[in-house]
């Protein structure tokens, strides 16, 4: 494993358990760090096949998602 490919592993892992207030459910992909945020009992579920991320992107290394969701809904 190259040493840029173990640094995305600590970014992704570090959104992810320590940055995201929430678990997300669903059979995903997460290849760039992503913030999942949510208030008042909000929920993320997220399909399978889906992929956070996209190697070859410019800012692949450097760049994140954020995923906020604020209110209850349906």
């Amino acid at each position: 494993m190259k040493i840029s490919q173990l640094y995305q592993k600590i970014r992704v892992m570090y959104y992810q358990y320590i940055l995201s207030n929430t678990r997300i459910q669903g059979d995903f992909k997460i290849l760039s760090p992503t913030l999942f945020y949510t208030l008042k009992g909000g929920q993320i579920c997220i399909e399978n096949e889906v992929y956070l991320g996209y190697f070859p992107s410019p800012y692949f290394y450097s760049g994140s998602n954020h995923i906020d969701v604020r209110g209850g809904g349906l």
